[in-house]
């Protein structure tokens, strides 16, 4: 997707929201307890990255903001969302690492482009997590979602066990 986002980006994002939005409902269908890596509520944060960067076009945009709510509107608000507050460095570092293992295969055309789009990400994670905390504080929604910020230095399994101890679990 990376290597050429103007051609792919719209459908693969649409793809990953469609998929996401199946998965959350047969989920919550089954009465599941749901942990996943990206909510549907952050979805659109990789959409409003293409689109500031003109890889999709606003009739592509548009589109994928009205299938998001219409799904949106069949989900109910998660009852917890962590935030991993990852700085781009870190990101990056881990990308490489991945990629230099064949954990995960080289996406990116070159070094610059993938440092653009994961500070990019970072920035928009960081207003977007802000303007969730808002909406809660306001009482527009979210009124039973607890909301945990989890900083990147703490280990892997302090992270672990903190999530657990909010869970309960």
């Amino acid at each position: 997707m990376f290597s050429n986002p103007s051609k792919y980006g719209f459908g693969i994002q649409l793809n990953f929201l469609l998929q996401r939005h199946l998965a959350i409902l047969r989920s919550l269908e089954l009465g599941k307890f749901i942990i996943i890596e990206r909510s549907h509520l952050d979805d659109q944060l990789f959409v409003d990255t293409l689109y500031a960067q003109s890889y999709i076009s606003a009739e592509e945009y548009a589109a994928y903001r009205t299938v998001k709510q219409v799904l949106d509107s069949k989900i109910r608000d998660p009852h917890y969302y962590f935030y991993l507050d990852t700085p781009p460095e870190v990101s990056l570092e881990r990308l490489k690492t991945s990629e230099i293992t064949g954990e995960r295969p080289i996406e990116f055309p070159d070094d610059n482009v993938k440092e653009a789009f994961v500070r990019s990400w970072y920035t928009r994670y960081q207003e977007f997590y802000g303007s969730l905390l808002n909406l809660k504080s306001q009482g527009k929604c979210f009124a039973e979602t607890t909301f945990l910020a989890l900083d990147e230095r703490l280990t892997l399994e302090d992270k672990v066990t903190t999530c657990c101890e909010v869970l309960g679990v």
